[in-house]
This record gives structure tokens, C-alpha cells and sequence, in this order.
């Protein structure tokens, strides 16, 4: 730079110097040459540490990208690639650098696993025929240990490449997750409603299959369940029902979870009855099984709607979301009739089912406004000691008569009101009128009230206890006049606030009184949980009597009372020889229609009388 500066000074001295050019000129000249000298050489040192910094900076972004790239020439050489690069890949930096071949890179990557089954060769004449189309590509490409990268190749103007690559094994993951959750139920992992239509829709267009046989099945008093144990243990038991339904069915057969308590079973084949039958009988025995949840011993129930459609060759493929909405429909139809109005729990679609569906959403609107249009009543039916030979109390029962349907059965109206939630509005009227009429009777003559297991859950109204403490203080009956039936149920003596209930209801005075005794799943446990005053043996092992079968039970029932110190109520006596049978056996409180039918409040005088008839023969 020093010669350079010195030749630049010496050739403006040589320049010819006009005749009259003072020599300070001559000076000045030489300094301006100099100053722009000086000033050229610290642009350029000024663009050279701008284009090092301007370098650093294209690197640090090259190595920092989160996707591999790397740059070839025309010839297939490494002009760079960038560390994301050799990290995908796992690339010895030794190996794939600047300079080195398309073919050294392969037979680099074919080594460290990157082509499962692929040779060097074969890798290699599988990218030379991408690249020798010329034109920009993307793919994806799987690697040895699962991950996908996604693959972008663009041409350079000069011939020469940049292939970027992307790592999206978490992204395709998650987003095929999201697809998962969309189209499956978060607690079973089973298909939910959506992908059982779509299924039913592409079978139908495609014609595969024949037709449809499905099955919609409710697991009972789930609800109770969760209300009482908690919502993990029923979240478990429906996995576990998913479990033993899955395994009920053929592999082509489609196990859905709908919703709550719901499920669906999908067979793709001609409409068959028979075979759908057969299939909820396998569905049927498999939920029914005994089993233990999170510590609780349960037996589950279900009922099950079948519905059978054949894919009519002649209808259109367009015509797939109106055939499934109505096979869903039939089979709803048929699950909501399952079990009601003494139907079979495994009910088969009939045309019917239509209009019985219409009439008990009228018989659903009538309920609604009984209680308001005085429509409900309470019978009553005497409870006789043969010890004392008298009565010693009335059974209250709730009976609807119906402007136009007359007397409507309770075992109808009763469930609907529990499922319309409008048990505790009718539950505690039940209990001021029963209390409010039985405070006119004898004073030694009791009422039994019924109650919902339903009553007991917590409510925007005031609790059970509250309503009975205040049916009792309206009506001026004694306490201890008051007897409070409740049976055996899934949900009931398992729940700490349940049994908390009870001694609350039993500090007021009422007795309790464990009704239909044998026919639920835990018996015996309900015993130990809390101190009843009274067992009622269910009415359908009264009804076998004197058949050794039943005669055994009701011993056993009646000698279990006694030593548990427990009086024993049989109910649905008819005949004297049950009672002949029932007085054999220890029990001692008879009901049923040999000692009187359910009646009014006004003829319970005349009851008091007549119930005491069968005892006198």
C-alpha cells in the first residue's frame, strides 16, 4: 500500500506544471490527491468489515435454521451444507463438506441407515433420476428410526440445487392425533358417533356389505354411578364395558362409544334379526358380568335396541345420509322402548315403536302438569301383624289417574318422573299428604313412604332431611309414626352422603325400612352399612311359595331378621297357603291383596276392619 501511495505521489510530480502555477498550488493539488486517496481506502476497509459481518451473519442464519440444507453444483458437488443438515442425517462433518460428490454423500447416508432397504447404488440412481427432471420436487422421506422429513429440492440457474429438509415426525404425529380425537371418545379410544355414521355412509355408497345390523345399548343408572362414586370410576367402567364388547364382535364389526353411558355395535352385513339377536344375547351376558371398579364391586345392566336396514341396490348413493339417520333413529327407538311397560330389555326395531315414541312424549307433557291439576293420589295398603293380630300400618302408594287415560300404572309413570328429574317435586308432596292423612288415623297405626334413590342426590331444592323434618312439623305426625322404604339400588349404601342422610333421617324419629330385599347385588353389604328396622322380602319369592326353593330363601331371610334383631315384612300374599307358609317360617307383618288392595284415604277406617279378616279363618 506504502509503494502504491509513493507512485501515486511521484507521478503527480512529473505532470508538466503550467508556466505560472505557484508551487502552494502545486502542494495543494498533491494533498487533495492524497486526502482522496485516504478516503477511497477507508471505504473499501469499511465494505470489507461490512461484508464479514454481512458472512457471519448468512452463517450464523445457515446454522441456525431449523431445517437441513444443503447447496449443490452443477457438477453434484457440496458447495455448503449447514449443521441442522448433518444432525438430521447423523453426517460425519469430515465427510459431507464442500467439495465432496453427490455419490460420497449417498453412500454416506445408505451406510448410517438413512435408505432402509436401499444400497448405495440404488439410493443413488433414485436421486439422480428426481434431479434429472430439472424442475423443483418436494416428498417425504422415512428414515431408519421412524422420523418423516418433509423434502423440498429447488434447481439453481446455473444447474446447480439447494435441497432443504424438514424433520415433521411430531407434527404429522399431532395432527393425526387431532384426526384420532376427532373421529374417537377420549375415555374408551373407541370410534365415537361421527365415525360410526361414516362408516354406515361409505358402506352404503359403496355398496359394501349388504346392509346394516346395529346395535345401541345404555348402561343403567350410570348417572347414579357417577353422582355417587365419582367420575373416574365411571369413566373406567366404560372403558371396561368397551373392553367386553370389543370382544363380543368379529373383526369387521364396529364397537362405538356415543355418549354418556351409550354404545353401538355395527355389523356390516345383510339385515339379519336372527344374527343380531344372537349378538345381543353374546353383548347382553358379557356387560352382565360381575366386576370391580377402583375398589367397588359392580354389576352392571344394559339395555339393548336393535335395528336392521338392507342397502337397497336400487337407491341412490346419495341417498346414504337419510338411510343412516333413519337406521340410527330405528335403533334409538327401539333402546328407548327396550325395558319399558314390562318389554324385553333386547328389543328388535318395529314400525310401531313410531307412534309409542309419539305417545310418551305426551304422556311426558301430561306428567309435567299432573301434580299441578291435583291428578295424583295416594293409596293405601295395610301392613297386619299375625302376633298382635292387628294392623299395624299402611303402605302409602302414588297412583296418577289420567283426565282420558285413567288410572296410569306407577311402574310407567314413577320411572318417567325419575327421569324427567321431577321425582323430588312429586316425592315431597307424597310425604306431606301421607304424613298430613296419617296424622287423623289410630294413633298406634304407621305410614311407610317410599323414596327415590334419586331423592337422596343434592338438589337446587332443600334436602331430604329437610323435606321430611318439614312434612312432619306441618302435619303434627308423631316421628316414630313414620316408616321410610327405600331399596336396593347400585348407587345407594356405597355413598358416605347417602348413609349420612339415613342417620340424619333417623335422628328425627322415622324407622327405615329396606325394601324388595334379596333382588339387588349387594344384600348383605347394604346390612352392614347401615341398621334398617325392617327387611320386606320381595314379593316374587312370596309368590313361589310353597316351593321349596322359595320356602328356603324366605327362611333364610326371616332367620336372618331375627338374629340381626331385624323385623321381617313379607309383601304380595294372595292365598292362605302362603300365609300358612310365610307364619311357618317366622315372619311376622303380612301385606298384600288377601289383606286388602291399595285404597283411598277415606276407606282406610273400613280397611282397619276387613285386613284383619284372613287371620280369623
Amino acid at each position: 500500500m506504502l509503494a502504491r501511495l509513493a507512485g501515486f505521489v511521484k507521478e503527480i510530480r512529473q505532470r508538466p506544471t503550467p508556466p505560472k502555477l505557484p508551487e502552494s498550488a502545486l502542494l495543494e493539488a498533491e494533498l487533495q490527491a492524497l486526502e482522496m486517496f485516504r478516503l477511497d481506502m477507508a471505504e473499501i476497509e469499511l465494505r470489507g468489515q461490512e461484508l464479514e459481518e454481512t458472512h457471519a451473519r448468512l452463517d450464523a442464519a445457515l446454522h441456525t435454521m431449523p431445517h437441513g440444507l444443503i447447496m449443490l453444483d452443477a457438477d453434484l458437488r457440496v458447495v455448503l451444507c449447514n449443521r441442522r443438515l448433518r444432525a438430521l442425517f447423523g453426517f460425519d462433518p469430515d465427510i459431507v463438506r464442500p467439495g465432496a460428490t453427490l455419490a460420497q454423500v449417498i453412500t454416506h447416508s445408505v451406510a448410517l441407515g438413512n435408505h432402509p432397504g436401499c444400497s448405495p447404488a440404488e439410493a443413488l440412481a433414485a436421486t439422480r433420476s428426481r434431479l434429472a427432471h430439472g424442475v423443483a420436487c418436494a416428498f417425504e422421506q422415512h428414515l431408519a428410526d421412524r422420523r418423516l422429513l418433509s423434502v423440498h429440492w429447488e434447481p439453481m440457474p446455473d444447474g446447480g440445487w439447494v435441497c432443504t429438509y424438514e424433520d415433521i415426525t411430531a407434527r404429522v404425529a399431532a395432527t393425526e392425533r387431532a384426526a384420532h380425537l376427532a373421529r374417537h371418545d377420549s375415555i374408551t379410544g373407541l370410534p365415537n358417533r361421527a365415525a360410526l355414521i361414516e362408516a354406515m355412509q361409505t358402506a352404503w355408497q359403496k355398496r359394501r356389505g349388504c346392509g346394516f345390523n346395529l346395535l345401541c345399548l345404555e348402561i343403567e343408572r350410570f348417572q347414579d354411578l357417577c353422582d355417587t362414586a365419582g367420575h373416574a370410576t365411571g369413566d373406567e367402567l366404560l372403558r371396561r364395558i368397551g373392553e367386553r364388547l370389543g370382544a363380543c364382535v368379529r373383526q369387521t364389526d364396529i364397537v362405538a362409544h356415543l355418549r354418556g353411558a351409550g354404545f353401538a355395535i355395527l355389523q356390516l352385513a345383510p339385515a339379519n334379526p336372527d344374527l343380531a339377536a344372537r349378538l345381543a344375547k353374546r353383548v347382553a351376558d358379557a356387560v352382565h358380568a360381575p366386576l370391580r371398579v377402583n375398589g367397588r364391586s359392580l354389576l352392571p345392566t344394559a339395555r339393548i335396541g336393535i335395528a336392521t336396514r338392507d342397502i337397497d341396490l336400487d337407491e341412490p348413493a346419495t341417498a346414504a345420509e337419510e338411510a343412516v339417520a333413519e337406521v340410527l333413529r330405528n335403533a334409538s327407538l327401539a333402546l328407548t322402548r327396550a325395558g319399558q311397560d314390562g318389554a324385553a330389555r333386547v328389543l328388535l326395531y318395529a314400525p310401531d315403536m313410531d307412534r309409542r315414541a309419539q305417545a310418551r312424549h305426551a304422556l311426558e307433557m301430561d306428567l309435567r302438569a299432573a301434580l299441578s291439576a291435583g291428578q295424583l293420589s295416594l293409596y293405601y295398603q295395610p301392613l297386619v301383624s299375625v302376633s298382635r293380630h292387628c294392623v299395624t300400618g299402611f303402605e302409602a302408594l302414588l297412583r296418577w289417574k289420567h283426565p282420558e287415560r285413567g288410572f296410569v300404572s306407577p311402574g310407567v309413570f314413577v320411572p318417567l318422573a325419575e327421569e324427567l328429574g321431577l321425582i323430588g317435586e312429586i316425592g315431597a308432596w307424597a310425604l306431606r299428604t301421607a304424613c298430613t292423612q296419617a296424622a287423623k288415623w289410630p294413633q298406634k297405626v304407621k305410614v311407610a313412604v317410599n323414596l327415590s334413590p334419586l331423592q337422596f342426590l343434592p338438589g337446587p331444592g332443600p334436602g331430604l332431611e329437610t323435606v321430611v323434618a318439614n312434612a312432619l312439623a306441618r302435619s303434627g305426625l308423631d316421628p316414630l309414626r313414620l316408616e321410610l322404604e327405600i331399596t336396593e339400588s347400585l348407587r345407594l349404601m356405597d355413598d358416605e352422603r347417602t348413609k349420612s342422610t339415613l342417620h340424619a333421617l333417623r335422628e328425627l324419629g322415622a324407622g327405615i325400612a329396606l325394601d324388595d330385599f334379596g333382588t339387588g347385588y349387594s344384600s348383605l353389604s347394604y346390612l352392614r352399612s347401615f341398621p334398617f328396622d325392617k327387611l320386606k322380602i320381595d314379593q316374587s319369592f312370596v309368590r313361589g311359595l310353597p316351593e321349596t326353593e322359595s320356602e328356603a330363601i324366605v327362611r333364610a331371610i326371616s332367620a336372618l331378621g331375627a338374629s340381626l334383631g331385624i323385623a321381617t315384612v313379607a309383601e304380595g300374599i294372595e292365598t292362605p297357603t302362603q300365609l300358612a307358609t310365610l307364619v311357618a317360617e317366622g315372619c311376622d307383618i303380612m301385606q298384600g291383596y288377601l289383606f286388602g288392595k291399595p285404597c283411598p284415604n277415606d276407606d282406610v277406617p273400613a280397611a282397619l276392619v276387613s285386613a284383619l279378616a284372613p287371620l280369623s279363618v
